[in-house]
């Protein structure tokens, strides 16, 4: 097992100091500067006899802020949530913002039936069921006989 160190040049005097005005986020988090616009959301993906299942982790948006698209064989699911309280002054600390995701899919074109696609959003979870056609499902196991 390899163990990895956080590398830095600082000395801990400076450190501290740092990280009492700057806060601990600002320089040991990659994703303190990423995640206040959102960005790509956690996924699963599914496969079953008769279709693909994609889940999305998509937590405090609503249905009607979600847009799914097809085009040219790509499912592009993206949302954007706009900030309820536009006034800023007033926040001490703003752990909340702006957020929008987006993620794309290269749909496989001779398996998939495009137009059967379904979506449903329900506490956090985006489901979107993409149909597999009918050439593309598993044919049942067949007995030849010997003439």
């Amino acid at each position: 097992m390899t163990l990895i160190r956080k590398y830095t040049n600082r000395k801990p005097e400076t450190i501290h100091l740092f990280d009492s005005f700057f806060g601990k986020d600002f320089f040991w988090e990659p994703e303190y500067f990423f995640n206040r616009t959102g960005g790509k959301p956690a996924v699963n993906i599914m496969e079953t006899d008769n279709e693909y299942v994609i889940e999305v982790a998509a937590p405090g948006f609503k249905k009607e802020e979600f847009n799914i698209e097809v085009d040219k064989g790509i499912l592009t699911i993206s949302a954007d949530k706009a900030l309820k309280n536009e006034n800023q002054d007033e926040f001490r600390l703003q752990e909340f913002y702006h957020s929008s995701i987006k993620r794309s899919f290269n749909l496989p074109n001779d398996k998939v039936d495009e137009l059967s696609i379904k979506a449903h959003y329900e506490a956090g979870i985006l489901e979107v069921k993409i149909a597999k056609r009918e050439e593309a499902k598993p044919k049942p196991k067949r007995i030849i006989n010997i003439a």
